[in-house]
């Protein structure tokens, strides 16, 4: 449930924007919450649910309008719940404007 940092702040007068992620988990103990949020422990962005079989393959998700965050502040990824065993693994792309 240790939050992860996607990036780090753009600077004054600059949001991160997320366009895309792909999402991939091992076989899971227990189902899991998984959210992208605005700054530390900030309002969710994105959330969804990986269940215990995990995912097949990598999960391919757009987002359309992107996912915007505040001016300055870090994107971050978390668990809501522990896993339990297992992993999860998240690649993100995007771009940074005011």
């Amino acid at each position: 449930t240790t939050a992860v940092a996607i990036v780090a702040g753009a600077g004054s007068g600059v949001r991160n924007y997320i366009t895309s992620l792909q999402l991939a988990s091992d076989v899971l103990g227990t189902a899991t919450e998984f959210v992208i949020r605005d700054g530390v422990g900030g309002p969710v962005l994105w959330r969804g649910k990986i269940g215990t079989a995990g995912t097949v393959g990598i999960q391919d998700i757009r987002f359309h309008p992107p996912l915007r965050g505040s001016s300055n502040t870090l994107l971050e990824a978390a668990c809501v719940t522990k896993t339990g065993t297992g992993s999860i693994y998240i690649n993100a792309q995007g771009y940074i404007a005011p």
